[in-house]
């Protein structure tokens, strides 16, 4: 297929890597990637910025890794109760100047792709009924989850969500369990399929090692009541007793990681023992990957978390509690999954991966991730979606 044929896909993030924050959604612009080997994709991104002074409106067109980029942002309007209303105008306008942007730059889109509900996809379902443009859904968002019920409130919002849902192509959650909690919500659609989070297996990849497991790794936003980094200290701190050559690398930053940095102190992990790295991104994050024997994630709720996938990619078992799309990710070939919150059930399996009790293949382990997870795998499986609901549109 030429370039002047394949389809014009636009993607319509709620979030997106922006001038604030490089890993803001980065997942999603993984997606993007993905996608641009097999069609057209441009982005269209909304963000409100928390300013006093400045235009209301910025609009920023790039082109960025081969995809067409149209950010504007928005100054956010802090007047109590008006401001919240004024800031969802302002993100609608925002929207639609990006959009048009877009548009301007490389014509009008095939199939629009909304990535996390609700406000992004009002302009979508407005252009399905003007146009007849279908759409897809991909979502991420853990708000859905039992564990963080309550989360997704507001009868504007389900009421939309539950409109803009049902017309959609196809909704695309990451993982089965947020598919189930989606439709709880009565947010129904006939056409629920699993797609994968993407890791790009050619910058993640392994290296030869043993199977003693006596270098771990963690990679997180430190955000206390999902990823549980207390008891993953104490947990590590435990085994440590038993095993004094492991040692424990955690990468990344968040609102718990100087309390993290200083737990650690406290139950003597000094440097000998934990490394705190802050946030390493591409090949930085790759190399320290390859640096370890294992990755090890302690959260008490997830959906699929790319960091797994990435370890995967680089060969690595993974050490796991059992939340979100984790049991089947390793199901006993790639990992171990253990009960969420069982802190001695974490002792006691790093101390057993430690001594290569568990005969993991880091070869098939990095085969499944560029299998499942490449962009050549996604890239191809959301292809097929958009000319489906190309096709069936046209009839």
């Amino acid at each position: 297929m030429t370039e002047a044929n394949r389809l014009s896909i636009f993607f319509y993030p709620a979030w997106y890597p922006h001038r604030g924050d490089s890993m803001f959604g980065l997942f999603v612009k993984r997606h993007a990637e993905a996608v641009k080997l097999y069609a057209r994709v441009g982005v269209v991104f909304a963000f409100g910025e928390n300013r006093s002074e400045g235009p209301v409106y910025t609009l920023i067109f790039t082109e960025e890794d081969g995809i067409p980029t149209a950010r504007c942002y928005f100054r956010k309007c802090t007047l109590p109760l008006l401001g919240t209303l004024v800031n969802g105008f302002r993100f609608l306008s925002a929207q639609s100047k990006a959009k048009k942007s877009l548009v301007s730059a490389i014509g009008k889109p095939d199939v629009n792709h909304i990535h996390v509900l609700t406000r992004t996809g009002l302009s979508v379902y407005w252009q399905y009924i003007l146009n007849h443009t279908p759409y897809l859904i991909t979502e991420h968002w853990t708000r859905y989850l039992p564990v963080n019920k309550g989360a997704y409130k507001g009868f504007f919002r389900i009421l939309a969500g539950k409109m803009i849902v049902r017309k959609a192509f196809a909704v695309l959650p990451v993982s089965p369990r947020l598919s189930e909690a989606m439709q709880s919500y009565g947010l129904k659609n006939n056409n629920y399929r699993q797609v994968n989070n993407v890791v790009n297996t050619t910058m993640f990849r392994a290296i030869d090692k043993d199977l003693a497991c006596k270098k771990w790794i963690h990679v997180s936003c430190f955000d206390e009541k999902q990823k549980y980094i207390s008891g993953l200290l104490n947990g590590f701190a435990e085994a440590r007793k038993s095993d004094a050559s492991l040692f424990l690398t955690l990468v990344g930053e968040g609102p718990c990681w100087t309390e993290a940095k200083q737990q650690a102190l406290a139950l003597g992990l000094g440097p000998e023992a934990v490394l705190f790295t802050g946030i390493l991104e591409g090949e930085r994050l790759s190399s320290e990957f390859q640096k370890h024997d294992a990755f090890v994630l302690f959260s008490r709720y997830e959906n699929q978390p790319v960091v797994i996938i990435e370890a995967f990619a680089c060969g690595l078992p993974v050490l796991s509690t059992g939340v979100g799309s984790i049991p089947e990710l390793l199901q006993d070939v790639r990992g171990i999954v253990i009960a969420s919150e069982d802190v001695h059930a974490l002792t006691d399996s790093l101390l057993k991966m430690s001594k290569g009790d568990f005969h993991f293949s880091r070869a098939k382990i990095r085969q499944y991730a560029v299998d499942q997870f490449s962009f050549e795998a996604v890239g191809n499986q959301l292809s097929h979606l958009y000319l489906q609901a190309l096709e069936i549109q046209q009839k």
